[in-house]
């Protein structure tokens, strides 16, 4: 019984530590759209990597990357961009403003 307990407590906590850590590197990874914020706001990744935007909130919003990029305005659905060259890019939903927006930094 003891073994179960120290298992399970072991279990609980390797899961809690896993949905903290946000994914990155060659793999992707998901930036929620959420009503009127990005999450999460700075994302650092691996050159290479593809982003995912998840639409998850109510409202319309799209991804408008400073150097050009653009999502279709929508209410759900999913954009991706793959970033290949090291260096910061800047994002906002042009609906809301500097105040809905994000970066992905590429390392």
């Amino acid at each position: 019984m003891q073994r179960l307990l120290i298992l399970t407590t072991a279990l609980t906590a390797l899961a809690a530590c896993s949905e903290h850590s946000a994914p990155s590197g060659v793999g992707g990874t998901t930036v929620a759209v959420e009503d009127n914020r990005f999450t999460p706001q700075q994302l650092p990744i691996a050159s290479g990597s593809t982003v995912t935007w998840q639409w998850r909130g109510g409202s319309l919003h799209n991804v408008t990357f400073d150097d050009g990029p653009t999502s279709t305005t929508q209410e759900d659905g999913q954009f991706q961009r793959q970033f290949t060259a090291a260096g910061t890019y800047p994002y906002h939903c042009t609906i809301h403003g500097l105040a809905m927006s994000g970066s992905v930094v590429v390392q």
